[in-house]
């Protein structure tokens, strides 16, 4: 199984920790595929990457889809239960797009959950979606989960919904996704220049065909 995405993580990340304190609102996301799921390796690689990064690994979210989680439950089953037992927080990508979701919920550990953006797509013309969304979140919550709402583009979405309390919202309406180092180095400049903290996430994006991905951009997004 390739590792490309946690060795890169590294050295972004000690650098980010060097450009500016690490308040509680920064963390760092990384999608994981199926495929890497699977694998037996996958334990290793985080905490490899944990440990020549600095990262705390509570600082650490692994993005699962539920669509993943359709591969062998065993197999997925203990590799999640391994990374949880080192204090890694795993999240439930995409949720609603898959067809065992609140099986899903109870049978592995997540901590978070984040609503399929096809909902948020469809409030103005599909009045089931927003039961969709009021359901997930009630779930969410009666859980014990952190719920997050995706793709907020307008204003009028982030009223509509911010009036139901989710844990976060995400979109391009806080910030679209930027190159890494042209971000970083906004941060280390901001670091110098005042000392300010912005609460932001910095996220792991992959666009290539690769299976998991080798460019990277960051995402900020308002928590």
């Amino acid at each position: 199984m390739r590792e490309t995405i946690f060795r890169f993580c590294c050295p972004v990340v000690r650098r980010l920790m060097r450009s500016r304190p690490w308040d509680n609102s920064l963390f760092v996301a990384v999608n994981v595929s199926a495929r890497q799921l699977l694998s037996s390796h996958l334990t290793t690689h985080v905490t490899t990457a944990l440990e020549r990064s600095g990262l705390s690994a509570d600082r650490l979210e692994l993005e699962v889809t539920e669509t993943s989680l359709l591969e062998d439950r065993a197999d997925v089953g203990r590799c999640l239960e391994a990374l949880t037992a080192h204090g890694i927080k795993l999240v439930m990508d995409d949720y609603g797009s898959g067809y065992s979701s609140m099986t899903n919920l109870r049978r592995y550990p997540f901590h978070k959950l984040k609503i399929d953006r096809s909902y948020v797509a469809a409030l103005d013309e599909d009045a089931v979606a927003e039961v969709i969304i009021d359901c997930a979140l009630a779930l969410g919550k009666s859980l014990g989960l952190t719920v997050v709402v995706e793709w907020i583009e307008t204003e009028a979405q982030r009223a509509r919904l911010a009036v139901k309390a989710p844990d976060q919202l995400q979109g391009f309406l806080f910030g679209r996704p930027e190159i890494m180092e042209r971000k970083i180095s906004a941060l280390e400049h901001e670091s110098r220049a005042t000392h300010t903290h912005r609460s932001q996430r910095l996220r792991f994006v992959n666009h290539d065909p690769l299976p998991w991905g080798s460019r990277r951009d960051l995402l900020p997004t308002r928590r």
